[in-house]
């Protein structure tokens, strides 16, 4: 999806778990990256979004947020912060207990003046979820998670590319 803005002269501002290998990667003007710091003693499904609540309660940041994972809306609802979640598929949780009240409270939560959009990578999925709110919402549409085919053009070479992203060899982990 970040593509597709950046194509757009948009600009994009990545959230990303602070990581030694990115730390000097270097982008072009129209992205910028954020580090947060995460605690590795939670549950890989609260650790994350406990970081990014962390960042945002510390850190202003201007412009409409996307978001992946579905815990984040319900904190997201309650802030001032304007969001949209990207849909990748129709489970919002692994566990399908959780999927299933995750579902029943999404269709209060879309109601929410802060969740701008359900945004879907495929019209498909698109179609799943317009069926589940029984089109009673207007705040779902799509855009295919596609590559840009001018991005494979021409051929970079993997070290070329480290050097261009600024990456160490030796530093980046496998």
């Amino acid at each position: 999806m970040c593509n597709a803005f950046i194509e757009n002269d948009i600009l994009v501002t990545l959230m990303l778990p602070k990581s030694e290998c990115l730390s000097d990667i270097k982008l072009d003007n129209k992205i910028k990256l954020k580090f947060y710091r995460v605690n590795n003693r939670l549950p890989s499904f609260l650790k994350y979004n406990i970081a990014i609540l962390k960042y945002l309660k510390n850190n202003s940041l201007e412009g409409v947020i996307f978001i992946r994972h579905f815990t984040l809306v319900f904190p997201l609802s309650k802030f001032k912060y304007k969001f949209i979640y990207e849909s990748h598929n129709n489970k919002l949780f692994s566990w399908k207990f959780i999927d299933i009240l995750f579902k029943f409270h999404l269709k209060r939560l879309i109601k929410n003046d802060n969740f701008l959009l359900l945004f879907s990578i495929s019209g498909e999925l698109n179609k799943y979820w317009n069926k589940f709110f029984k089109n009673s919402t207007k705040k779902t549409d799509f855009y295919h998670d596609g590559i840009s085919a001018q991005m494979f053009e021409t051929f970079l070479e993997k070290d070329a590319a480290l050097l261009r992203l600024g990456i160490n060899k030796t530093t980046r982990k496998r």
